[in-house]
């Protein structure tokens, strides 16, 4: 069975949970860097997520925080996923970090990556 929240109830459960964000990048901070993407996008991806979680959370296969835990890890292994044309170094190439995964998928300043 679903969670039957409010906006308002899930809203505060978000804001009492985001520090799981900030946890789990810190966790995976070296992936992050290694990855070569932006901290801000990637924090705003696993805020998104984080919200995702809370709504779809189904009280009776477990606990809160350890759905959101699983939930922001996906996200965060999701984004650091090679893109076929990252075959070569960026950073040998002069390239910029890669963007994270919302803004490659919406495309974010109109230039695809």
């Amino acid at each position: 069975m679903k969670n039957t929240y409010t906006i308002e109830e899930r809203n505060r459960i978000v804001e009492e949970y985001l520090w799981c964000v900030k946890t789990v990048m810190k966790q995976n901070s070296a992936l992050i860097a290694a990855a070569r993407l932006d901290r801000d996008d990637v924090y705003q991806d696993l805020s998104i997520r984080l919200i995702r979680a809370v709504g779809s959370y189904d009280p009776e296969k477990g606990e809160l925080k350890k759905h959101i835990f699983h939930q922001l890890r996906y996200e965060l292994l999701s984004c650091v996923r090679p893109l076929p044309h990252d075959r070569y170094h960026r950073r040998a190439e002069g390239l910029p970090p890669r963007r994270s995964c919302l803004a490659r998928r919406f495309c974010v300043g109109g230039v695809s990556d």
